[in-house]
C-alpha cells in the first residue's frame, strides 16, 4: 500500500517525525520526551467507528439515508470485517457518505483510509464494455498505468492516484473524518462509461478470476486502520459494501443478492400526468387544458399507454407545451423519471433538414453524435443531451413537477429549421423504417416512470401526443 505523504500542521513531513523517534535515546524510564505505545496495549472501550450513508445526488437538503455502521473495540480481532447492503437504486443515484470517528486518540497515532478500487484492464487499447462513443481508448499496458484503467472511489479520492492509493490523517488533530463520494450515475456522465454499482461495491466472490472489465486480484477493499507511531497496525476495519438487487438487477454490481419485492396492495392513484398548451405570445400564460392520464396501483399493465391527447394543429404549433406530473403516492415512487420525446434526424456526414437553407450543415456520422442531429423536446430539456436523455426526481422532496416546452414556431426561429408538429407529436406508426429527416427505430416516446429504491419500475405511463389537422394540413406531423 502507498500512502499519500501529507504535511503536518507545522509543515514537518511525517517521515521526519519517524526519523526523530527512531533515533531518540530512551532514558531509564523508556521515555524520549514522548509517549511510547506498549507492545500489547490494553484499552477498554471503542477505538474508532465507521458510518456509511447515502445522499441522493439531486437532494439539495443533503439528507443522509443511513446505511449502517461498524466500530472496533480494544480486544477485538483485527482486521474486523463488517458488511452493509444498500438498495441498488439508492446506491446508484446516491452519493456515498462515509464518516470515521476516532474515539481513543491515544491508541491511534496515524489513521489511514484505504478507499476501494480495482483495475479494469491491462490491454493496449482499452475501452470499458459500457463505454459511450465519447470514451477515448486508453493504453493500459504502459507504465505508469493510466488512472483511467482503474475504477472505484480511490481513483477520485486518493491524491495522484495510482501513485497514491490511500490517505492518512492524524487523529490528534482530526479525530472526526468525513468523505463524500460521487454517485455511479455522476461517474457515468463525467467518465463516459457506466460503472454500475461496481463503482462502490466490493463483494466480488471470485477476486482471483479475470472477467470483463476486471483484472484478477486487483481489487482493494474499503479499509480503515489505526497505526501506532511505528506504523504498526493496531486496529483495522475491512468494510464490505454490497447492493440489494431489485427484481431486474438494474445496476450491475460485484455480487448478486436478489431480494424480491413483495408488493403491498394499495387502491389509489400513484401519479398523474396533465398536458396543456399556452400560446407563445400570451403574456397571461393561460393554460388551455388538452388532457390527462393517471395510473393507479393495481392497474393491469405497466407501462400504461395513454393516446388520448390530441391537440388542434395550430394551437400546438404556436403553443408552448405545459406538462405537469403529480406523484400522489410517494411511498410507492422513490424515484420518478421523465423521458422527454425525441428522434434522430440523420446519420449522414453533411446533414441539413429538408427546406432549411439557413441551417449550418452538421456531421451526424461522427461520434459522439451532435445534438443538432436530433429533434424533439428532450434535446432542450435533458441536461447535456444526448449524453443524458432523461431526468430523474425524488418525489419525497418534489412530488409536483412541471415542464414548459418551447413551441415548434419558436424552434423554427432559433434553430433555423421548421420541425412542424413533429417537434411534439409522437404518433408515428411505422417507426422501424427511415424516412426524410428520420432514422428508423430512433423515436423515444414521452415516458414517465416510478421506480422503487432498487431502480425496479413499478408504474409507468407512455404518453402519445397527436395533432388534429384542419381542412388543410398546415403543420407537418407524423403519419400514424
Amino acid at each position: 500500500m502507498k500512502l499519500f505523504n501529507g504535511v503536518l500542521s507545522h509543515g514537518i513531513h511525517i517521515s521526519i517525525i519517524f526519523l526523530a523517534i527512531s533515533c531518540g535515546k530512551l532514558d531509564s524510564n523508556g521515555d524520549s520526551g514522548g509517549s511510547i505505545i506498549p507492545d500489547n496495549p490494553i484499552v477498554v472501550g471503542e477505538i474508532f467507528k465507521v458510518t456509511v450513508g447515502t445522499i441522493y445526488e439531486s437532494d439539495s437538503t443533503n439528507t443522509v439515508s443511513p446505511g449502517g455502521s461498524c466500530s472496533i473495540n480494544s480486544g477485538d480481532s483485527t482486521p474486523k470485517t463488517c458488511s452493509t447492503s444498500i438498495p441498488e437504486g439508492e446506491l446508484y443515484y446516491g452519493k456515498l457518505r462515509i464518516n470515521a470517528t476516532v474515539t481513543n486518540k491515544s491508541k491511534c497515532a496515524i489513521f489511514t483510509f484505504q478507499p476501494f478500487f480495482y483495475q479494469m484492464s491491462s490491454s493496449i487499447d482499452f475501452k470499458p464494455s459500457t463505454a459511450t462513443s465519447a470514451f477515448s481508448a486508453l493504453d493500459c499496458s504502459a507504465s505508469p498505468i493510466n488512472a483511467g484503467c482503474f475504477s472505484g472511489p480511490a481513483t477520485a479520492i486518493a491524491p495522484s492516484f495510482p501513485t497514491n492509493t490511500a490517505i492518512y490523517y492524524l487523529p490528534s488533530a482530526n479525530p472526526i473524518l468525513e468523505w463524500t463520494i460521487d454517485s455511479a450515475n455522476t461517474i457515468r456522465q463525467t467518465k463516459n462509461f457506466d460503472p454500475g454499482n461496481k463503482w462502490t461495491t466490493n463483494l466480488l466472490a471470485v477476486k482471483g478470476t479475470t472477467q470483463i472489465d476486471y483484472i484478477r486480484n486487483s481489487m482493494v477493499d474499503w479499509q480503515f486502520t489505526c497505526n501506532d507511531i511505528f506504523s504498526d497496525t493496531l486496529y483495522s476495519i475491512k468494510l464490505n459494501i454490497g447492493d440489494i438487487d431489485g427484481v431486474r438487477n438494474e445496476h450491475v454490481d460485484s455480487d448478486d443478492l436478489v431480494v424480491p419485492i413483495v408488493p403491498i396492495p394499495i387502491s389509489n392513484e400513484i401519479f398523474k400526468v396533465t398536458v396543456g398548451t399556452i400560446y407563445e405570445t400570451d403574456s397571461t400564460n393561460t393554460v388551455l387544458p388538452q388532457g390527462s392520464c393517471s395510473i393507479n396501483d393495481g392497474d393491469s399493465s405497466t407501462p400504461k399507454i395513454c393516446s388520448t391527447i390530441s391537440i388542434p394543429e395550430g394551437q400546438l404549433y404556436y403553443g408552448k407545451l405545459r406538462i405537469n406530473a403529480t406523484v400522489t403516492n410517494k411511498s410507492k415512487c422513490a424515484i420518478f423519471t421523465f423521458r422527454p420525446y425525441y428522434y434522430q434526424m440523420s446519420s449522414s456526414i453533411d446533414f441539413k433538414p429538408t427546406n432549411s437553407p439557413n441551417f449550418t450543415a452538421l456531421d451526424c456520422s461522427a461520434s459522439p453524435i451532435n445534438a443538432g442531429c436530433f429533434s424533439g423536446p428532450a434535446t432542450v430539456i435533458a441536461p447535456s443531451f444526448p449524453i443524458n436523455r432523461a431526468i430523474y426526481y425524488l418525489p419525497s422532496t418534489d412530488p409536483i413537477l412541471e415542464w414548459t416546452i418551447d413551441s415548434a414556431n419558436s424552434i423554427r426561429q432559433t434553430q433555423n429549421f421548421n420541425p412542424g408538429n413533429k417537434w411534439t407529436t409522437n404518433m408515428l406508426g411505422d417507426r422501424g423504417n427511415s424516412q426524410t429527416d428520420y432514422i428508423g427505430g430512433s423515436m423515444q416516446d414521452w415516458r414517465f416512470t416510478c421506480d422503487d429504491i432498487f431502480s425496479d419500475t413499478q408504474y409507468s405511463i407512455i404518453l402519445k401526443i397527436g395533432d388534429v389537422d384542419g381542412v388543410v394540413d398546415s403543420h407537418v406531423n407524423w403519419v400514424p
